[in-house]
């Protein structure tokens, strides 16, 4: 039997129409969850009400952005391995027991896999999502597990949204052992309020890649 060595944060704003199937999916995942816990960030829906009723402990960040509410429910936990599910993703089944045996194997301070894109009913953007329905390697946040010892070499996440990304490739440019694997670990579900086709995302992940690549030149 898995030991509980996993804790989950599921940042959210305004998700109270799809947070429930994550926390289902984290729920699912057996004995390796150590413990759940959510972060409602400025929601103005019933988010907090619909997950207090499905017994989620809920944290409360006002400061805006998803790297703020990370930071919030990192602190409010203490397994050894951390995931920060997005509220609108949902993991595979088993998927955070092979994400920790891979960092128990190897030692590593991250593991991550593989997303599958998949659009809910009534979005009509779907040509401007790319992968659709194929599972491909993507180191974002609801598809890796994080050895909390991690936030201590490598720093904290900042505020804003594009926080996890600019975390992981400093990380990454800071030495950070990396592991990846042939495991589809979620379903990223595309709705059209996704924080990553808002306006002026694009614009901020190039500002993000460029900030990178300046900093891996120096």
């Amino acid at each position: 039997m898995a030991e509980p060595v996993v804790d989950v944060v599921i940042p959210v704003r305004d998700g109270a129409d799809l947070v429930l199937d994550a926390v289902s999916s984290v729920r699912a995942q057996g004995p390796v969850v150590a413990g759940l816990v959510a972060v409602d960030n400025g929601s103005v829906d019933d988010t907090a009400a619909v997950l207090a009723a499905a017994g989620v402990r809920v944290l409360s960040e006002e400061t805006p952005g998803a790297g703020a509410a990370r930071r919030l429910g990192l602190a409010h936990t203490s397994a050894p391995y951390v995931m920060f599910l997005d509220h609108d993703d949902v993991l595979g089944d088993g998927v955070l027991a092979e994400l920790a045996g891979v960092l128990d194997r190897t030692g590593a301070d991250v593991a991550y896999g593989q997303a599958v894109n998949e659009t809910l009913p009534g979005f009509d953007g779907t040509a401007a999502v790319r992968h659709l329905g194929a599972a491909h390697a993507a180191p974002i946040s609801s598809a890796v597990l994080v050895d909390r010892r991690a936030f201590d070499r490598y720093g904290p996440m900042e505020d804003d949204n594009f926080s996890w990304g600019r975390w992981f490739l400093a990380a990454g440019r800071a030495g950070a052992r990396v592991e990846s694997l042939d495991l589809v670990v979620c379903r990223r579900r595309i709705h059209g309020a996704n924080v990553s086709l808002q306006p002026g995302s694009q614009a901020a992940l190039f500002a993000m890649i460029r900030e990178h690549r300046r900093a891996s030149d120096a």
